[in-house]
């Protein structure tokens, strides 16, 4: 048996066979470490008032490590549309807002995003709504975002809303807004003026 073999081994056998166990351990450690240490996070942030440069949406990788994109799907009103620029241009005449005043950046499937990357997904310099008419349209508009880490494990995929309920002032339906002002996310992140934008139109 197995133990009668262990009993007729030298000590210094044992000592090698451990040596090789603690090894191969340490190996499948140090592969979990590598892996989790570069594990990213993609969440959206939103921005519809206080902007001192952009209005919009974007999508930051927050994470440790580069994202790779591998798919996207949009819904407006539980509908999915086309992965197209001209589908997603057309999310705004879904929803009632203007398309020309507003921009878009559209990651293609297996685009990477660096560590602490912000693209703009949608933005409008100046919102022709109020806020909170923008904040309605908008959240007709859901997006989901699969992504894998730099080893090419799947990560939990980010689902959002262009835009939440909880965003609404309801002060402001009886006041006439036509500046921006800002509503972030729960890391309130700084509008990044370096951000590298793609393929922008």
């Amino acid at each position: 048996s197995l133990v009668l073999k262990l009993r007729t081994l030298s000590g210094s056998e044992i000592t090698a066979i451990a040596a090789v166990v603690i090894a191969v351990w340490n190996g499948h450690a140090m592969r979990k470490h590598y892996r989790l240490s570069v594990r990213p996070k993609l969440k959206l942030t939103h921005r519809f008032r206080g902007a001192t440069d952009y209005c919009g949406i974007r999508l930051i990788n927050s994470g440790l490590g580069p994202a790779r994109i591998d798919d996207i799907v949009i819904t407006v009103d539980g509908k999915s549309i086309q992965n197209t620029h001209r589908d997603w241009k057309g999310i705004f005449t879904k929803v009632e807002l203007d398309p020309v005043q507003w921009h878009i950046t559209r990651s293609g499937i297996g685009t990477h995003m660096r560590m602490d990357e912000k693209v703009w997904l949608f933005r409008t310099n100046k919102l022709q709504e109020s806020p909170n008419s923008t904040i309605r349209s908008l959240m007709r508009v859901e997006v989901t975002i699969a992504y894998s880490s730099l080893y090419g494990e799947k990560q939990v995929p980010l689902t959002d809303k262009l835009a939440r309920e909880s965003f609404i002032i309801e002060d402001e339906d009886c006041e006439e807004i036509s500046t921006c002002s800002e509503q972030q996310d729960h890391d309130n992140p700084k509008p990044d003026s370096n951000s590298v934008q793609r393929g922008n139109h």
